[in-house]
């Protein structure tokens, strides 16, 4: 026990130290974030924060080798160890040069795999999956494909979520403390190092990541952390012989992994490429919703420090009522899902009709009202210019309650970023891309309304679906007037 608070007190000590030291590096080479786009921060910030927490859980686990205690001798440098170092040197140099020079998914996509492979070859692998009181073996082919599968979705999930300011360090901080409580009373204490190791880093880096940050993670810090939180959580399960062990890291890691698997459905509905970013996770949601950076963080903190006493819990329950518990899991992810407005997003994409519905079942509570706002719509549909879409554009969205503008360029997409004042923060801010046929932009729409005035159609999200599709057909027939009428 002293062995592994001693580690942990040394890796926070060095990531205090090495964190200004790895902002400096990032600015030197050019790994930084500037403000615009996706992010929302200000000033030119470095994302070089992964190298910091690598070279902090290095540091510390090979001092805990040299003190040659009964816990730092079980540090031995096998197969399993160097495949898993092998693999997260990959990952972290896959990170560095993404920070350095930007590479899209499809060119990462092949680099993470071999990263995986990596620690596949040394004997970390996913071969069997216990619960319910029945234990499944996997063939070599199945347990390679799972395995590769297992580590790229913590590093994607978790470079997914780095889009606040503290998020990601501080839900791989509390995933590696329960890790450490879950690991000692097994006497798994090799596991329990690891974590420390990892724990300690993250909280120097939390020091200087916090709102406002100095440093980003970055790709390198996100893909070493992820690969990291795979690898360990792994050995830990391989090692375990309780069935739900397999199940720890998803727990604690349960708010990347539900992001990753919205931005994969909401993209795939929408017809986007499932690799395309964008601005709509949950981090995205809770800012919309009117909490500031540091509240919305806060938020998520505690709603992981809750994932992960859910899952010391799971644990120490039974086989047979560890499923009833994962279903209450599961309902609260739904539910969770739906409190900000991802499932009306699906509803509208996934079933036709479905806005035109909404508005015709409130005939019955204000006869006219949904005529009227339709006739609006397609006023807004079928605007001659620029002039008259704006003046319609401005009428719909007053009757649907909102605030805002359409910002048109037609000639150049680059035009179409812009903000909003700041006294919005207290309000639902929506900036929604329209797009044409190939998914060029055509412009963007910003809407701005009080969430406590109530929605025309019992929806604010519906409602901008109703102005998001409306404006986008305008667009696409000014368009193709435009072009028309410039040919020879």
């Amino acid at each position: 026990m002293t062995t592994i608070l001693a580690t942990f007190l040394l890796a926070l000590l060095l990531g205090l130290i090495l964190t200004p030291l790895a902002g400096w590096f990032g600015r030197a080479v050019g790994a930084v974030d500037r403000p615009g786009g996706r992010r929302v921060h200000d000033g030119t910030i470095p994302r070089a924060g992964g190298l910091a927490i690598f070279i902090a859980v290095s540091l510390a686990l090979l001092a805990a080798w040299a003190w040659g205690t009964d816990v730092s001798r079980l540090i031995i440098p096998d197969r399993s160890l160097l495949g898993l170092l092998a693999g997260a040197l990959i990952a972290l140099g896959l990170g560095l040069y993404d920070d350095l020079f930007r590479l899209n998914a499809w060119r990462k996509l092949p680099v993470q795999i071999l990263a995986a492979s990596a620690a596949y070859a040394g004997g970390i692998a996913l071969e069997k999956f216990a619960l319910f009181g029945m234990t499944i073996f996997f063939d070599p082919v199945t347990s390679y494909i799972l395995t590769v599968f297992w580590f790229l979705l913590f590093m994607n999930a978790l470079n997914l979520m780095d889009g606040l300011d503290g998020l990601v360090g501080g839900i791989v901080f509390f995933a590696s403390l329960v890790m450490i409580v879950l690991a000692i009373p097994r006497e798994d204490y090799l596991t329990a190092l690891f974590f420390a190791a990892l724990a300690g880093s993250v909280l120097g880096f939390l020091r200087s990541n916090f709102h406002p940050a100095s440093i980003f993670l970055g790709d390198a810090g996100t893909y070493f952390l992820g690969y990291a939180i795979a690898g360990f959580g792994l050995i830990t399960s391989v090692k375990s012989h309780v069935g739900a062990a397999i199940l720890i890291p998803i727990l604690a890691m349960g708010l990347p992994l539900l992001d990753t698997l919205l931005a994969a459905v909401r993209r795939f509905v929408q017809g986007s490429g499932v690799f395309q970013p964008d601005s709509d996770h949950i981090h995205h949601r809770l800012l919309q919703m009117g909490l500031g950076t540091r509240k919305a963080v806060l938020l998520l903190y505690g709603l992981t420090a809750t994932l992960c006493i859910l899952a010391i819990i799971l644990v120490n329950l039974r086989d047979e009522r560890s499923g009833v518990f994962l279903v209450l899991i599961g309902a609260g992810a739904f539910l969770f899902a739906g409190r900000l407005g991802y499932m009306e997003t699906l509803r509208l994409r996934c079933i036709p009709g479905w806005n035109e519905t909404i508005l015709r079942r409130k005939d019955d509570m204000a006869p006219g009202r949904s005529t009227a706002l339709n006739e609006m719509l397609k006023k807004l549909e079928n605007a001659r210019n620029l002039n008259t879409l704006h003046r319609n554009a401005e009428t719909a969205m007053h009757a649907f309650g909102f605030e805002g503008r359409l910002v048109v360029s037609l000639d150049d997409a680059q035009q179409v970023i812009s903000s909003e004042p700041a006294d919005k923060i207290n309000r639902l801010l929506l900036r929604i891309p329209l797009l044409n046929g190939q998914g060029g932009r055509l412009g963007i729409l910003i809407l701005s309304k009080d969430p406590r005035n109530r929605s025309m159609t019992g929806s604010s999200l519906a409602d901008a679906e109703l102005l998001r599709r409306s404006a986008t057909i305008a667009l696409n027939r000014l368009t193709a007037t435009t072009t028309t009428s410039a040919l020879p």
